[in-house]
């Protein structure tokens, strides 16, 4: 029979049971703590140290996943080579057994002096390099001499106006406007004197007993042609002599300052990416420079928005060719000039400019891709004499250039809902002169670009733009437009006015030049279209069209025309051509041009009076401006074919003979009508 266990017996029975588990508790524990100091044992135990014999850097050779590493002191395994060995950060090569944890010293890279080293990864082996290692960040300036002088590039900050934020930027010394950050030869600069890899060094007791003259070096670092100077931002700085080529041309001899030791820094291999040793430090400054455009701010959406173009010859003080720019399409709609972008200013103002001759000129500004910086100009040249003394070497100053225009480009151009007018800044102007060379011995021209802004201090564009100020070759192919004749400039239709803002036609016919009129012809008809204006601001909108539907006309003696007929006339003086340029001599065109309107075979003048819709009026305005062309055309006695032409006294063109004499016979039928005396004006009869 089983006893009854009472409350004593349970206590004792759990009190036991709790102690073997708490035994079992501090006997795993111990186990653990065991192991982990085994293992610990077995680490110390099993790994050896390896110091570097080239900086005496401490590594350990110790297992890992089984196999014996060479790893840092923070258990890091070091990089291989393609045979296996591992390479230490002073370009040690160790071989390490895998199985038996052996090792040994299979090569050590030799350094003396200031001599630093770097691995390569692109072939697995380290450099020596003339100094520590400089990347951009840490350079404040690199100085280079060579035979083609003396030029630095200058750490700066910049602050960018609309993010506020600075960065670094590399500036030429003396034009802190160029930056050269982004240029492939800058890069390869940086790369030539912040990673200075050298193929070998000499034997230096071989080099002192043949002289530095030997590796084309000077003895005395003093007298130096070709060296750079490199310093970084915490003021180190290094000076390498740069000597002759070695015979392979895969480097060049060099001298570090403060060591007699000569080396060979490697060439570079020129590539998409980079440019070569050669290059970078034995070329030229300009070759820096990336050449800039006609504008920086020229782009497809505006660069056809340029005012007060003006084209020079070879010292001539009259434009060759002036136009300018008329307006936007917008401000252009329901005025004079709807059909007229751009417009001929100066001597041939009375003629009608070709836009796309125009348009040819324009869109090879914006597209100008330089050939090359020629030379870069400085804060010495600016002056007028100084910078013409500067560009008399390149064929440019006031006695040799070949070319000269200026012109002022509008950046940005707004259009006002309210006044119907466009808006363009000051601050959005940029006046260019640009100076153009004969062709130069190199098959390019030379051309100095000289921009102004407008300045706030002056009130006046004088001060000058940032990124010009050079000579630039350009290939004849950029510069086309310059050797446009004068019928290339202008457009072959010498009567080009809207009908709906004449005011007055006046024609005179000299006595004795056509059968119709022995005694001669002369009259003058008044034109109204202010009945039509007063129609159209009735129904102004969006679709209004300026015409010519209730125009008026009357002759001297108040006579009213019938006004189809006269529209008529003058759709016919639209098809007048200039058919090409006259074969009289300059001097028998002067001396047509000197007998005015009184030696002219036929004179026709038309004035025209612009007007533009006014908002705050809601009618059609007088702008103010007023349009006056006289034709006169004159006989060509040796060619009848001809009849020499000229528009406000200027031209050398002619007019076939046959539209000329069409012109006086229509006159005839002005007081008549279309249904009594029909003028065909698309036919020379």
């Amino acid at each position: 029979m089983t006893e009854k266990l009472t409350n004593k017996s349970v206590v004792r029975a759990k009190t036991a049971l709790y102690r073997q588990r708490r035994i079992a508790l501090i006997l795993l524990i111990v186990v653990a703590l065991l192991g982990v100091a085994l293992g610990l044992v077995l680490f110390f135990t099993s790994r050896t140290a390896f110091i570097d014999p080239t900086d005496e850097t401490k590594y350990y050779v110790a297992k890992k996943d089984g196999l014996y590493v060479l790893m840092t002191t923070d258990g890091d395994v070091l990089p291989t080579t393609e045979g296996g060995n591992y390479v230490t950060a002073a370009g040690t090569i160790v071989y390490v057994d895998k199985t038996s944890g052996d090792f040994s010293t299979v090569a050590a890279v030799l350094v003396e002096d200031g001599e630093t080293i770097k691995f390569d990864v692109s072939d697995n082996a380290y450099d020596v390099l003339l100094y520590p290692l400089l990347e951009r960040a840490n350079i404040a300036e690199i100085r280079v001499h060579n035979q083609n002088g003396s030029f630095a590039f200058k750490r700066v900050d910049y602050t960018d106006p609309n993010t506020k934020e600075t960065t670094a930027k590399f500036v030429i010394e003396d034009r802190p406007d160029l930056p050269v950050d982004q240029t492939i030869l800058f890069a390869t600069l940086i790369y030539c004197t912040g990673n200075t890899r050298t193929m070998l060094r000499l034997d230096t007791t071989r080099v002192l007993e043949l002289g530095y003259a030997e590796y084309g070096l000077p003895e005395d670092p003093a007298t130096a042609t070709n060296y750079f100077v490199i310093t970084a931002l915490d003021g180190t700085v290094h000076k390498v002599l740069i000597g002759d080529e070695i015979p392979s041309g895969d480097g060049y001899f060099v001298r570090y300052v403060g060591r007699d030791a000569v080396y060979v820094l490697k060439e570079l291999t020129e590539g998409d990416y980079n440019g070569t040793y050669k290059q970078a430090l034995l070329g030229r400054v300009e070759d820096y420079v990336i050449p800039p455009t006609a504008s920086p701010n020229m782009d497809s959406n505006n660069y056809f928005d340029v005012t007060d173009f003006k084209l020079y010859h070879k010292k001539e003080t009259t434009p060759f060719i002036a136009f300018t720019y008329t307006g936007s399409i917008t401000k252009r709609q329901n005025t004079f000039y709807s059909s007229f972008p751009y417009v001929a200013t100066g001597g041939l103002s009375g003629y009608s400019i070709n836009s796309y001759s125009v348009d040819n000129a324009l869109y090879a500004l914006y597209t100008w891709k330089p050939d090359k910086v020629v030379a870069l100009g400085t804060a010495d040249t600016v002056g007028d004499d100084s910078l013409n003394d500067w560009l008399s070497d390149y064929g440019l100053d006031y006695d040799h250039y070949a070319y000269r225009f200026t012109f002022t480009f509008n950046k940005v151009r707004d259009y006002n809902t309210t006044t119907r007018k466009d808006v363009v800044k000051l601050s959005d102007q940029e006046k260019h002169t640009v100076l153009v060379s004969e062709k130069q011995e190199d098959g390019l021209y030379y051309v100095y670009n000289i921009c102004y802004v407008y300045d706030d201090k002056t009130n006046d564009f004088t001060k000058m733009a940032d990124g010009y100020n050079m000579v630039i070759g350009l290939d004849e192919s950029q510069l086309l437009f310059l050797f446009f004749t004068t019928k290339d400039w202008i457009s072959e239709d010498l009567f080009t006015g809207n009908i709906a803002y004449m005011e007055e036609l006046y024609i005179k016919i000299a006595a004795g030049k056509a059968d119709q009129y022995p005694q001669g012809y002369e009259r003058t008809f008044t034109v109204d279209n202010s009945e039509t204006f007063a129609q159209l601001e009735k129904e102004y909108g969006a679709a209004t069209q300026v015409g010519s539907d209730k125009l008026a006309v009357r002759d001297g003696a108040g006579k009213t025309l019938h006004a189809k007929q006269f529209k008529t006339f003058y759709q016919s003086l639209l098809y007048t051509m200039c058919s090409g340029y006259s074969s009289l001599s300059a001097a028998q065109q002067a001396a047509h041009r000197a007998t005015g309107t009184e030696g002219a075979t036929l004179v026709i003048r038309i004035k025209y009076v612009p007007r533009e819709y006014d908002e705050e009026t809601e009618r059609f305005e007088e702008t103010g401006e007023v349009i006056v062309r006289e034709y006169c055309f004159y006989e060509n006695l040796t060619q009848p074919r001809q009849y020499y032409t000229t528009v406000n006294g200027e031209g050398d063109f002619y007019t076939i003979s046959s539209r000329v004499k069409k012109i006086i016979n229509d006159v005839m039928k002005l007081y008549g009508t279309p249904e009594t005396d029909p003028i065909k004006y698309d036919s020379l009869t």
